[in-house]
């Protein structure tokens, strides 16, 4: 048996660590970032206060001795309060910013604190080392480690990112602040100062020791809460669900068979593992869309949530089976009869999807899993739905799959190869067509050996007989087929009712029915039993 999205089961036990990588896009801001731009907006607004509470100690304190020379310069607390606070107000404003918008800002706010920061601690340090005031310039250059490490920090940890993203960040603040030692101390080194009193080199080691470990600690923390999903989930657990072996990983999350741990009830629970926030995003609309929907061949989605950290997940229904493509691949072509009772079973899941206002724009073999369920035999479920369109998806920026298409390109219309191409519930009529000719030939309608050269052939590439891939199909079977592929969704049938009909007056309608496909299930049962031994 393969997991719910087609692929063969691997048997893997969870992994303890399973992140989202808070990676930037171009276009509007989804769940994902939304918590990144809030986020953001809080560590803005305290460091804005941090700062300003300093300048007005500094304002109220004594106007010379060590309180006063021991700290960053009261211009330098000022503008980095000034700056804190713009980024704030920026943040929390209605204003729609993009993905690349909130990054600029992250970007700014700790570049231009570090900025400031280097820039204080070697004007303030020099003056004092020339003034011959050693005392406090090592007072300073603490403060200065004491601030980098309250920088780390705030971008590695209370900013959720993903380790690496962590380490590269609180190991850029570390290297700048010990470059900048290191240039006060070469200053030092050329005025011949007793290296007994200042201590410069142990000093700069002691320093850069502290900062390294600073940003080690960030890192692990940023590991710990992203890996280990929080305080709330751990290795093999997320909230509720036990964790019991992976079933499958794709491109966007990986797939486990789960329990609930009150109700005992299995489940098959999607993760997000890999991608950047766009990827993210994709993953919270495809929660959205399938929970919005309810019917016997759609997958069921019952619970969805995030993790402490924020990594989306879902929880829907575990099903035995296989995927379209594997069970061609497996057997072989269907015999049409079988196509033709699984393929009105797509067309009511369809006809489902156009009611609630949603085009799936991705129906493939992959995407079609047909379960074997008792007194049912053949029930055929769509999947995936991370590439929805229509009205009710509430944009058309569905994630592309291939060069700025969203679908699989040998089972797109030719209509979602053109760019700005207007695309309705026909495009899926279309792919239901492809899919149709693939369960009945073994092969796409026009296999190519790129994804270019697919797409181009569905726009130009007339379809050959189906007797040319050598498939015995009935003439009425093979006629409905041509007019779902046809290039212009004018002549296509008008909805995925009419595609039914069509399908259930074709004459080998009836030569399949759910007994004989349960017969069908209990005989490869028992052969997979016998080869096992």
């Amino acid at each position: 048996m393969r997991s719910i999205n087609g692929e063969q089961d691997s048997g893997e036990s969870p992994p303890d660590d399973d992140v989202v990588d808070l990676g930037a896009g171009p276009d509007e801001l989804g769940p994902a970032m939304n918590r990144h731009r809030s986020r953001l907006a809080a560590v803005a607004a305290f460091l804005a206060l941090f700062h300003l509470v300093f300048v007005v100690a500094k304002l109220l304190g004594p106007a010379s001795g060590p309180a006063a020379s021991s700290d960053t310069p009261i211009w330098s607390l000022v503008v980095r309060s000034a700056v804190a606070a713009l980024t704030f107000a920026l943040l929390r404003s209605p204003l729609p910013l993009s993905r690349r918008q909130v990054r600029f800002a992250d970007g700014v706010l700790f570049g231009f604190e570090m900025l400031v920061l280097l820039t204080a601690q070697y004007l303030s340090t020099v003056d004092l080392i020339d003034r011959r005031d050693l005392v406090d310039a090592v007072a300073v250059q603490k403060n200065g480690v004491i601030r980098a490490l309250f920088l780390m920090v705030c971008y590695g940890v209370v900013i959720p990112r993903t380790p690496a993203e962590a380490a590269r960040g609180a190991m850029t603040i570390a290297a700048a602040l010990i470059l900048c030692h290191g240039m006060v101390l070469h200053h030092a080194d050329t005025l011949h100062l007793d290296r007994d009193d200042l201590a410069n080199h142990q000093i700069v080691m002691a320093n850069a020791l502290f900062l390294i470990m600073g940003g080690a600690i960030a890192t692990l923390a940023a590991w710990l809460l992203q890996g280990r999903h929080g305080s709330d989930d751990g290795p093999g657990r997320i909230g509720p669900y036990r964790l019991l072996r992976k079933l499958a990983a794709g491109g966007t999350g990986d797939v486990y068979l789960a329990e609930h741990e009150v109700l005992e009830r299995p489940c098959a629970l999607k993760l997000l593992r890999h991608g950047g926030i766009e990827t993210a995003d994709r993953f919270e609309r495809e929660m959205r869309a399938a929970a919005s929907l309810s019917h016997p061949n759609l997958i069921a989605i019952f619970d969805g949530g995030h993790t402490a950290n924020g990594t989306p997940f879902f929880a829907m229904e575990y099903l035995p089976g296989l995927s379209v493509a594997d069970l061609v691949r497996d057997g072989g072509p269907l015999p049409a009869a079988r196509a033709v009772y699984l393929g009105r079973q797509v067309c009511a899941a369809l006809a489902e999807l156009d009611r609630a206002g949603f085009i799936h724009r991705d129906v493939s073999p992959a995407n079609v899993f047909v379960s074997c369920l008792t007194g049912a035999g053949d029930v055929a479920k769509l999947l995936d739905f991370g590439s929805v369109g229509g009205p009710a998806a509430g944009a058309d920026h569905a994630p592309a799959a291939d060069g700025g298409i969203a679908g699989t390109p040998e089972y797109v219309a030719p209509e979602q190869a053109v760019a700005g191409a207007p695309i309705d519930g026909r495009a899926d009529l279309y792919a239901l067509g492809a899919l149709l000719h693939f369960m009945v030939t073994g092969a796409p309608p026009f296999p190519r050996a790129t994804a270019a050269d697919a797409l181009r052939a569905h726009l130009e590439a007339p379809l050959p007989p189906l007797r040319d891939r050598g498939a015995d199909v009935p003439a009425d079977v093979e006629a409905v087929i041509r007019r779902c592929l046809a290039k212009r969704p004018i002549d296509r049938y008008p909805d995925a009712h009419a595609v039914a009909m069509a399908l259930a007056s074709c004459t080998c309608a009836g030569a399949w029915d759910a007994p004989r496909a349960e017969s069908w299930w209990r005989s490869r049962s028992a052969a997979s039993t016998t080869a096992h031994g």
